[in-house]
Formats: structure tokens, C-alpha cells, sequence
């Protein structure tokens, strides 16, 4: 088995997808401040827990170019005040001519040693059956990614930690097992002062996508059927 690095330079190389059989790890690296093994000091992105998906329609007609920042896994861009966000509530409208056309983002800058910004899809497949009736419990629905620092501490940092143990053994058998002086913390919880008060649940709140606007909300209370609108 051999391992291989190479860099990612430019923008136009900066649309990624998760290797199949997650062979590939990315990471954002300094050069300029290599630990004193001479490794990069870094931050290691990978997928974790759930599915790891991104828009299936692809050239869709219907969605245009609103949902360019949904068709890989994973981007990387470089910082620019200009490209504050990568999508806009009103790129609905005109889905062809979007207010904010995430592929323009990519334009060939170059990302060797740049503050850059990485996007990434958290994304999943939902497939309906019987037990979606009459409500759809989303159990399966998760979907996860991991940032961790690679190469920024020289060893284990759990060995740093005052809550270890040792075990010791003697022809298989248990003869000791210290703490260190730490104790288990023990005390008492009243769980009835954590139990909500159903009785003061005044409804749903429903925000409209088009147009969006933050204060244009909608409250509605399945219990008496009212709706309010607030400021």
C-alpha cells in the first residue's frame, strides 16, 4: 500500500466528491507552518455518520442554475467579500438568471496559501413506504461530516487528561485499578423541574419561502385552528 499527496491549486480542481470507498481525505494545510516533524499543520475533512448524497438531478430545467452549490459533496473557493453566500432566497424567481450563481464562484483563482472557504452538501435520499403513515419519521435521516485538526499536536492529548485509569493484572486477573485521586461525580436531579409545559405550546411557527423575510411569520395552532400573523 502506498500513500500519495498531492495539492489542490486552483479553483477549477475545487469541486470535489467523497471517494467510493473513502481512500481520499482532504485537508486545508498551512505550508508556511510545518510541526517540527516537518508535517503540515491541517484540518482534515471527511464524511461521518449517515448518507453522504448531493443533488441526483442533474442540468435539471426546472431548478436552472439556482442550485449550483448542490451538485457536488464538497467545495473549495477563495475568500472573497464579493461572495459572501453561495445561494440567495430569491434565486427561485429567475432560476436561469439567479441572483447569486454559485458556479461563477469559480473562476480559476488561485487557493496556494489563500484564506479559502469550504462548502459542503450534508444531503439524503428519502424513498416513502407504509411507515411513513400517517407521519414521516425520519430515523434514517442523517447525514454528517467530521473537521479535525491533523498534525497540530505533537501526540495523544488524552494523555494529558487527569481521568485515566490503570489496570493491573496478574496471570489474567485484576490486582488494581487506579484512579489517580479522581472521584466519580455523583449528585441529585429533580427530573420533574426538566418536564415541559405542554400546556403553554401556542402553535407552529411557519416562515414563507417566497418571499423570504424573517418577521413574516406565520403562527398556527392545530388545537383551536388559529393562525396569526406577526409583525
Amino acid at each position: 500500500m502506498t500513500f500519495e499527496r498531492t495539492y489542490i491549486d486552483s479553483e477549477n480542481d475545487a469541486k470535489l466528491n467523497w471517494d467510493a470507498n473513502n481512500a481520499v481525505m482532504y485537508s486545508v494545510v498551512n505550508k508556511d507552518a510545518p510541526n517540527k516533524y516537518g508535517e503540515y499543520r491541517s484540518f482534515k475533512i471527511m464524511p461521518a455518520t449517515g448518507s453522504k448524497n448531493y443533488l441526483v438531478v442533474q442540468n435539471s430545467t426546472t431548478l436552472g442554475k439556482s442550485v449550483n452549490w448542490a451538485t457536488n459533496h464538497l467545495y473549495a473557493v477563495q475568500r472573497k467579500d464579493t461572495e459572501p453566500h453561495s445561494a440567495y432566497p430569491f434565486n427561485g424567481f429567475d432560476p436561469d438568471v439567479p441572483v447569486v450563481d454559485f458556479d461563477k464562484f469559480f473562476d480559476g483563482d488561485s487557493l496556494d496559501q489563500e484564506d479559502i472557504v469550504i462548502y459542503f452538501n450534508l444531503g439524503m435520499h428519502h424513498i416513502p413506504d407504509q411507515s411513513d403513515l400517517p407521519n414521516t419519521v425520519f430515523s434514517s435521516a442523517q447525514s454528517s461530516m467530521i473537521i479535525a485538526p491533523q498534525n497540530y499536536l505533537l501526540g495523544d492529548p488524552s494523555r494529558s487528561t487527569i481521568h485515566q485509569t490503570r489496570i493491573n493484572f496478574i496471570n489474567g486477573s485484576v490486582t488494581d485499578a487506579l484512579s489517580f485521586g479522581v472521584k466519580q461525580p455523583t449528585c441529585d436531579v429533580d427530573l420533574s423541574t426538566t418536564a415541559p409545559n405542554l400546556k403553554t405550546f401556542v402553535g407552529e411557527a411557519y416562515i414563507t419561502k417566497y418571499p423570504y423575510h424573517p418577521d413574516a411569520q406565520m403562527i398556527g395552532n392545530p388545537g383551536d385552528g388559529l393562525e396569526v400573523g406577526l409583525p
